[in-house]
């Protein structure tokens, strides 16, 4: 029984049975206006009232906050630095410190539940939609927009010596203390969940920077113009290095309308740790060719407690390679000058990945060329040809059967020209 028109089947005056009729009939038909619908969502009019709201289509490019991305970190450096340069019978170098205070405020989203239904609450007018997407809300899911400070000042001493041994052979020194700031993402003031991987990642407003003390002491021999071989020790002791901390929460899973529990990685100041080793290089010039090699023998140690489980890059130290070498053969003259570079570097730990999982990066090495020619002393063309053996840079998650990423970046070939007033 139709409540509206009376039995199924019993026509109104002035019409047909429009079931009868339905041959090349598109849906459009059956909706398109208020005299022809028999039903309420079978009207156009009504339909799109019902489903979207009046500011859907007064504003149809309402702002949709993806939560979790939507930070903005400030950063103001204030700095004052004060230097001193000195020179006597066999010994000249300079000194110096450098104060530097930071004061970082991050800002960013937080609410309750989940992120999707309360960015659509809040674009307005999508109530319904909202509680679809998380029910028992009523409409309130705690958002809110707040920002997080946090002030650190630094004092940095820096001096370097370098005292003549001989008219051809020298010892330089240096030692410093530096610092460096986290990345902007690690300090954003956000969070992002991943239910499928039960994995989140959490940034960390609070984060110092890595500091560290630091000196070098080498030796250098000019044997003849244009040559030189130098051995050189250097020492880093770091403080606070940056690690991943891993924590167990509950987020809300919205396709299964229930809480579940996910792994956040947020990272955080660890004990540090040290890095020392030696340098070696070797540069000669024979007539109008010539060679510069170098080769660095470098060991890390972290302070941190090895946890590949529950701190992820706990134990290790970024961006370290036991092994670093680099060979380059050059002709050169006023007129032409042409270079071949290779350089090489066993695996080293990247840092943590998305999904908090530590990632290395395999060995590698690249050849490299350029080109020069002079026109005159002002102008000169110049070609350079990058990774000349189609070498891909592989990374992987602790171990090289378990792919992280490959960055195929081909040869790279480019040509231009260089002016000079």
């Amino acid at each position: 029984m139709d409540p509206v028109n009376g039995p199924y089947g019993a026509v109104k005056a002035g019409e047909g049975n429009w079931l009868g009729s339905l041959a090349g009939t598109t849906f459009a038909d059956l909706y398109s206006g208020s005299d022809y619908a028999y039903y309420p969502l079978m009207n156009s009019a009504n339909s799109a009232a019902k489903v979207f709201p009046a500011n859907a289509y007064n504003s149809p490019s309402t702002e949709f906050l993806f939560l979790p991305n939507t930070w903005k970190v400030n950063e103001k450096i204030s700095a004052a630095y004060v230097k001193a340069d000195f020179s006597g019978e066999s010994v000249r170098g300079d000194i110096g410190v450098r104060v530097v205070k930071t004061d970082v405020s991050s800002s960013g989203y937080s609410w309750t539940g989940d992120w999707v239904a309360a960015s659509i609450n809040m674009v307005g007018g999508y109530s319904l939609l909202a509680d679809l997407v998380e029910p028992g809300r009523n409409g309130d899911w705690g958002v809110s927009y707040g920002a997080l400070k946090h002030s650190y000042t630094d004092v940095l001493p820096n001096i370097n010596l370098v005292f003549d041994v001989s008219a051809d052979s020298l010892i330089r020194f240096s030692a410093a203390r530096v610092m460096s700031r986290p990345d902007y993402v690690n300090i954003a003031n956000q969070q992002s969940v991943n239910i499928p991987t039960r994995t989140g990642t959490r940034g960390n407003p609070f984060l110092d920077p890595v500091r560290a003390n630091q000196f070098d002491i080498g030796y250098e021999w000019y044997f003849n113009p244009s040559s030189l071989i130098a051995f050189t020790f250097f020492h880093k002791d770091i403080q606070g290095s940056v690690l991943n901390s891993v924590t167990r929460e509950m987020a809300f899973d919205e396709i299964n309308n229930e809480q579940v529990e996910v792994t956040i990685t947020e990272p955080k100041n660890g004990l540090g740790g040290r890095v020392q080793g030696v340098e070696v290089s070797y540069q000669q010039a024979f007539g109008d060719f010539g060679l510069i090699t170098n080769y660095t023998y470098t060991d890390a140690k972290s302070e941190q407690e090895r946890d590949a489980v529950n701190n992820p890059g706990s134990g290790l130290i970024a961006g370290n390679s036991r092994h670093m070498a680099n060979l380059t053969g050059y002709f050169e003259n006023d007129v032409f000058s042409a270079r071949l570079s290779y350089n090489y570097r066993t695996e080293f730990f990247n840092g943590v990945g998305e999904f908090g999982n530590e990632v290395y990066t395999d060995a590698f090495g690249q050849l490299d060329a350029s080109l020069t020619y002079n026109f005159s002393e002002t102008i000169s063309f110049v070609v350079e040809a990058v990774n000349l053996l189609d070498e891909d840079l592989y990374q992987y998650h602790i171990d090289k059967a378990r792919p992280a990423s490959l960055y195929k970046n081909g040869r790279r070939f480019t040509a231009g020209v260089n002016i000079r007033f």
